[in-house]
């Protein structure tokens, strides 16, 4: 059974009411989807909250007219990370409106382009690809330093308790001595014979 544009429709209808926070990947690779099912999916990317960072529609059968609706979902859609489209439109003629839309996209890292059985080569996408994954890299990296930050803090913050937890034992050994020592001098006190 393939997935057909009522399908796509039921589940983005299920998926974009804004409850859904987990879906992060919609996989439709191979089904019997057209225009009208994926622009049901640019809708939902478009949505300010919509969680997808992974759309699969390669194997469909979509006209170069998709292209305008993907790229208005791009210019919106700043978590998307892997779009793939290939193998779905049996001719393209201008791929300038999704070149358009992805080569200042924020996140994306994956966007093959081989629409019609043969890649196309864009350099403002390879550039924002390049970009991106430097980006990543980039956060990454970061959070490598602040976990390393954050692990000395917190090796610091540990052998300073240690050091107060051994001052504290020693004020209270040093206080049952003291307070034995007092005890012991009003014992002898109280056993001494009374001079009157």
């Amino acid at each position: 059974n393939r997935i057909t544009d009522d399908g796509v429709a039921k589940l983005v209808e299920n998926c974009a009411d804004g409850k859904n926070t987990t879906l992060e990947a919609m996989l439709l690779r191979a089904n019997a989807i057209t225009n009208a099912g994926a622009v049901r999916v640019c809708a939902w990317l478009e949505q300010g909250d919509c969680p997808l960072k992974a759309v699969h529609l390669s194997g469909n059968d979509f006209s170069e007219a998709l292209l305008h609706d993907v790229g208005a979902a791009l210019k919106t859609n700043a978590n998307l990370t892997d779009l793939n489209l290939n193998n779905s439109m049996p001719k393209v003629s201008d791929i300038e409106p999704l070149v358009e839309a992805a080569k200042d996209h924020p996140s994306l890292l994956v966007l093959p382009l081989a629409f019609d059985g043969k890649a196309r080569a864009s350099e403002p996408v390879r550039d924002m690809i390049r970009r991106n994954k430097a980006e990543v890299k980039s956060r990454q990296d970061v959070i490598v330093q602040l976990r390393a930050a954050h692990a000395a803090e917190v090796s610091a913050l540990k052998a300073r308790i240690a050091e107060l937890e051994d001052k504290v034992r020693g004020y209270e050994e040093a206080g049952a001595a003291t307070t034995g020592n007092a005890l012991g001098q009003m014992s002898s006190l109280l056993n001494s014979p009374r001079e009157d």
